[in-house]
């Protein structure tokens, strides 16, 4: 309220609010433009990982930043490790880029079926009948 007692209307006060405001803005979109760009996986689940992605295009959308995804598809696959390079081969050949919530859902899906081939080399009954397999 100091900085816009002395607005003589609701002009004035605006225009004073928007040159006191306006710099922090611009530099709060642009680290938040920069962070995807930096957003990696590391020990998160692939459903936090991308559901933070997905909070952060929320949070550029509120302060009139919108993300497309051609911006958004490549960042999101460069937080990835090797296990999805498969993903990020296919999804780099296409002509168009697919959507966030369509990379989504094959990335899930993906991850589901990384999961099911990791418990499966690790069930015993798979080990018994492979060590059966080779037994003399």
């Amino acid at each position: 309220m100091p900085h816009i007692d002395a607005a003589t209307s609701a002009c004035d006060a605006w225009a004073t609010l928007e040159r006191m405001f306006i710099p922090r803005s611009q530099s709060l979109i642009l680290g938040l433009k920069d962070k995807p760009s930096t957003f990696t996986r590391g020990i998160l689940s692939l459903r936090a990982y991308l559901c933070d992605i997905k909070l952060l295009t929320g949070e550029l959308a509120l302060v009139g930043a919108l993300v497309d995804d051609l911006d958004l598809v490549p960042h999101t696959l460069n937080g990835l490790s090797t296990e999805f390079k498969e993903i990020d081969v296919v999804v780099r050949a296409r002509d168009t880029p697919p959507s966030f919530e369509e990379l989504f859902d094959k990335l899930l899906s993906h991850d589901e079926f990384l999961q099911r081939q990791a418990a499966q080399s690790s069930s015993p009954l798979v080990n018994a009948t492979t060590r059966q397999g080779r037994s003399p």
